[in-house]
């Protein structure tokens, strides 16, 4: 009985690695110069999708200075845009005249002193003369029909309008009366017309009448 139970376990102590070693067989080991020869395999490559890609932590830190600058950099600065220039008002009497056939006469008001605002405005309306384009008076030999454009009157300081909506702060040295003598039938008529109320516009408002000398 006891022969019989060593018999058993020699011949499972000689079976039992002759089964392992041909089960799995043992990998030859590589010297160090074969671990670093590129395998000649493909690599594999994962996918973007098939993995999480985590961020790897980093102790450093990083200073106030440092940070502003880095978003200094990377800020995109917006373009200067030029600010929009108004367009000037031109000249009421060059725009609208031609220099040849133009008949000017001045109403000044005493030197250091203006015509205002609704003193103006009342002594131009009494001489019959009406708002218009431009932002000056008009004087027609019909008023009812503003294609009979006699003369016009305008202040004399540059560029000529007068601003009914600041007419309580609105002031002027002096206004100018004036004529286009190439589109008026009656030229001389219409100019004594235009003597006549620039004398009335003086009276009322205290002002010199002078005739342009050019």
């Amino acid at each position: 009985m006891n022969l019989s139970l060593i018999l058993v376990l020699i011949l499972i102590a000689v079976v039992i690695p002759w089964l392992v070693r041909r089960l799995f067989p043992r990998q030859p080991i590589r010297e160090e110069s074969q671990w670093l020869e590129p395998s000649l395999q493909p690599a594999v490559v994962a996918q973007d999708d098939e993995y999480e890609i985590i961020p790897k932590k980093t102790n450093k830190t990083i200073s106030p200075s440092y940070a502003f600058e880095a978003a200094e950099q990377e800020a995109i600065l917006p373009q200067k845009v030029a600010a929009p220039v108004k367009p000037e008002k031109k000249s009421v009497q060059k725009d609208l005249l031609v220099e040849s056939n133009l008949r000017v006469i001045y109403v000044m008001a005493p030197t250091g002193e203006y015509f205002i605002g609704y003193e103006l405005l009342q002594a131009l309306q009494n001489a019959g003369l009406r708002y218009g384009p431009r932002q000056i008076f008009y004087c027609y030999t019909d008023p009812t029909d503003k294609n009979t454009l006699a003369f016009s009157v305008a202040s004399a300081v540059e560029p000529g309008c007068i601003d009914l909506q600041e007419i309580g702060a609105y002031g002027t040295p002096g206004l100018s009366l004036f004529m286009d003598a190439s589109n008026v039938d009656n030229p001389e008529l219409i100019y004594q017309w235009m003597v006549e109320t620039a004398q009335q516009l003086a009276d009322e408002l205290g002002g010199i009448v002078r005739h342009d000398t050019k």
